[in-house]
């Protein structure tokens, strides 16, 4: 009897360590805002021959600062065939969100075609211009502020003089 009751309180260590480890392990990346394509105008679908292969995995960068927000890698068709979009922390348009490339059967004729429609952004409820720039590389360690051109950057680092030889 002793026997099975330390089997059973190892198991529950287990049980209650993988636990612990997966909720750890969360994703705490923040998305970019995300919703749906409004409904379609057949002027937006373009015909494709084939579907994209599938998605790659991404190494993400470090975020730069806390406004910038993750856009996932995608497909996007390029005429002829695919062409893959790398992930990036943008800076997303305010009052918008986003639209993640779509790829649908839709019927034509007879039969069926495959359409792609690219990703968007499209104004949220609250826009008041009532549409959307595209979004903004977040590369900089800065905060966005409108300040002047003060000249060159501070630097942490001394500079280096020229020597006579």
């Amino acid at each position: 009897m002793i026997e099975v009751r330390s089997r059973a309180a190892v198991s529950t260590g287990w049980l209650t360590w993988g636990v612990l480890l997966a909720l750890g392990c969360g994703s705490s990346v923040p998305l970019v805002p995300r919703g749906p394509h409004p409904p379609g105008n057949p002027a937006d679908f373009e015909r494709v021959g084939y579907a994209p292969p599938p998605a790659r995995v991404e190494v993400l960068p470090l975020q730069r600062r806390d406004e910038c927000v993750w856009r996932d890698g995608h497909w996007e068709w390029k005429g002829q065939g695919w062409s893959w979009v790398a992930g990036a922390w943008i800076l997303p348009p305010p009052g918008c969100y986003y639209a993640p490339p779509e790829l649908t059967w839709i019927r034509s004729g007879g039969g069926s075609q495959l359409v792609y429609r690219g990703p968007r952004w499209y104004p949220s409820a609250g826009n008041q211009l009532g549409r959307c720039e595209e979004a903004r590389a977040c590369t900089s360690l800065l905060p966005e502020v409108d300040r002047l051109d003060e000249g060159p950057p501070p630097t942490d680092r001394p500079q280096r003089l020229p020597t006579a030889r």
